[in-house]
């Protein structure tokens, strides 16, 4: 077990730093890295990653390198739309397909290492999404379609080959809830880089939370750890003053999925936050169009205070989990977002509180769009890519200690002159100058 920490470190310092090129020079050396134009791949000996992040009104991909994303795009089409009927599986199927053949593009040829796929839902320690008719979630495919079995079939329609799928190297799917994997990427390449005990916030169709401890996410004993939807709040405690009567008051809002009159799913999702202002009730744009359209008005007083009261009354909610839990940074990720959000989450949450956090300490995700995608992608690239590279060690094709990339070397005695590991060792660039983006 100590052994396995100190590697996944190294890996983490070859990965996540600046000051890595004589490592990243050994990694192209035996083809585990590679140039793709004037970006960093992973190589032939590993082959991509791509992940996906499969949300009600849109649909994302990202291509992965060992620094991060290296390619990705969405785009909007009403999968699940929150005021409209949900795509069949049929369609699901072909809007998947068609992201992935336009992530094959980047691609480069031969077998992918895996593909990682966010879902909006909670996903079972197995890797499978929990039924639509046992969670209550007004979306996914119909009861008794198989979502991974979807995917796969996408998968083989876009054209791309996974290695091994289905072998020791993983699946080739891999599903991971789009909160986690949200959280993943900023812990690993964005905004909460290095730090090993996080909580994440996600606000959008729906709220819900995740959390890394020690660098690792955590699931819960059955994978439904951070389901925060039902949490009680006093949002009579929130009244905004009567000079807005374009703003609806909570307890016009539809009650909660599990009939409660006072969870915070009630109050503070991003479809809430847009149903409290009259002004923006246009029926006939998406969910989507109508929080980019409050986005870009965001200084308008009423749009501030609605934000403001959300923050607060969401910060109330997750006070015990931050009390119980301890992270060190709270990371919000939020459609449609503003500053008087996460103004009002920090203000609920270390205004008089025991919280062992300042304001500053409560941030925003990046704006990269497809971080989810990349998220998910990341996965596949821990569970897949990085035991893949350990299994260079204890393998069967023959390679030369000091071929071994320094954090692999580190690990194998000096008199150990021949170790195991993969066989292609032919450079393809090892002669062109380094340059790290």
């Amino acid at each position: 077990m100590k052994q396995r920490k100190t590697y996944v470190k190294s890996i983490d310092a070859v990965f996540g730093k600046r000051d890595a090129a004589a490592e990243i020079r050994d990694l192209i050396e035996i083809n585990w890295v590679e140039w793709r134009g004037e970006r960093l791949a992973l190589g032939p000996a590993l082959g991509d990653v791509v992940g996906l992040s499969i949300e009600r009104e849109s649909i994302s991909w990202a291509l992965l390198g060992p620094r991060g994303p290296i390619a990705s795009a969405t785009v909007d089409v009403p999968l699940f739309p929150l005021d409209g009927e949900p795509a069949s599986a049929e369609t699901l199927r072909q809007i998947v397909a068609a992201a992935l053949r336009d992530a094959g593009d980047a691609v480069a040829p031969g077998p992918l290492a895996g593909v990682g796929v966010a879902w909006p839902g909670p996903i079972d320690l197995d890797g499978n999404p929990y039924p639509v008719d046992w969670t209550g979630f007004d979306f996914g495919p119909a009861p008794g379609v198989d979502l991974r079995e979807l995917i796969l079939a996408a998968i083989d329609e876009a054209g791309l080959k996974v290695q091994d799928a289905g072998g020791d190297r993983g699946p080739a799917a891999t599903l991971v809830n789009e909160a986690d994997a949200d959280l993943l990427y900023e812990a690993r390449l964005g905004v909460g880089s290095g730090i090993g005990d996080l909580l994440g916030v996600k606000i959008g169709g729906g709220i819900s939370l995740s959390l890394i401890h020690g660098g690792q996410l955590v699931r819960g004993h059955a994978g439904r750890a951070g389901g925060v939807e039902h949490i009680k709040v006093r949002y009579e405690d929130f009244a905004l003053p009567d000079k807005w009567a374009n703003v609806r008051e909570l307890d016009e809002l539809d009650v909660c999925s599990c009939n409660g009159s006072n969870c915070i799913a009630r109050f503070a999702t991003g479809k809430r936050i847009i149903d409290q202002l009259r002004d923006y009730d246009d029926v006939g744009a998406t969910y989507n169009e109508r929080g980019r359209k409050i986005e870009a008005e965001f200084q308008k007083d009423v749009v501030s205070a609605v934000f403001g009261r959300a923050g607060r009354l969401v910060g109330q909610a997750l006070l015990g989990p931050v009390l119980a839990f301890d992270p060190e940074r709270i990371v919000v990720s939020a459609f449609p977002r503003s500053s008087n959000l996460l103004q009002g989450i920090r203000t609920s949450l270390t205004d008089g509180t025991r919280v062992h956090l300042i304001p500053e300490d409560i941030v925003f995700a990046g704006r990269f769009r497809e971080r989810t995608a990349a998220g998910a992608g990341w996965l596949v690239v821990e569970q897949t890519v990085i035991p893949r590279m350990e299994g260079a060690v204890t393998g069967t094709a023959k390679l030369r200690r000091f071929e071994l990339p320094h954090f692999l070397r580190s690990q194998v005695p000096a008199d150990e002159h021949v170790v195991s590991g993969f066989a292609a060792l032919q450079s393809t660039n090892g002669d062109r100058d380094l340059i790290v983006d």
